[in-house]
């Protein structure tokens, strides 16, 4: 039913991340922890080093399938300034509960999604797109329909055709 995208630190304390994905989030059915990349300050974890760490791990090579058999997407890094997994989440019809910090602020638009620092906000609007399809179907299509217009092939091919008529021109 959801996918979390947290960072993994074996030493520090919990971050704010951690704390909503462990404390808040821990009892939801069908979770998946997606735990890859950048782990806020501390070194990467690959797959093998996150199942010793007792963490599931999903890898990069088919985590779009974990995705889309999820209902929500939960985007956890602090530090990140644009996490592609969250487009793939967008693009993929998840509605996005995402710590409200960096370029998530813009890419992800009102009515796609709740953005907060706040962990039980971000606990309870994980918790309202589990428990309600409806709502959860709703958000997803705003969400998808944001990351087509911003981030969609279509757009990325018009900006090019733009720039390279607009040199053609100068030339």
């Amino acid at each position: 039913m959801i996918v979390i995208r947290c960072p993994l630190r074996e030493s520090a304390p919990p971050p704010l991340s951690r704390d909503v994905a462990d404390r808040g989030l821990d009892g939801v059915e069908d979770r998946v922890d997606l735990r890859l990349g950048d782990d806020e300050g501390g070194r990467d974890l690959d797959g093998a080093s996150a199942q010793r760490a007792g963490e599931q791990a999903v890898l990069a090579r088919g985590h779009d399938d974990a995705l889309a058999r999820r209902r929500v997407y939960v985007h956890l890094p602090r530090w990140t300034s644009l996490g592609l997994s969250l487009l793939e989440a967008m693009h993929l019809g998840l509605p996005v509960v995402a710590l409200a910090v960096t370029e998530a602020c813009e890419a992800v638009p009102p009515g796609a999604g709740v953005l907060s620092t706040d962990p039980d906000v971000l606990v309870d609007a994980a918790r309202r797109f589990v428990a309600d399809p409806d709502l959860a179907r709703a958000y997803g299509a705003k969400a998808r329909q944001a990351a087509l217009d911003r981030y969609g092939l279509a757009r990325f091919l018009h900006d090019w055709d733009r720039v390279l008529a607009e040199s053609v021109a100068a030339a």
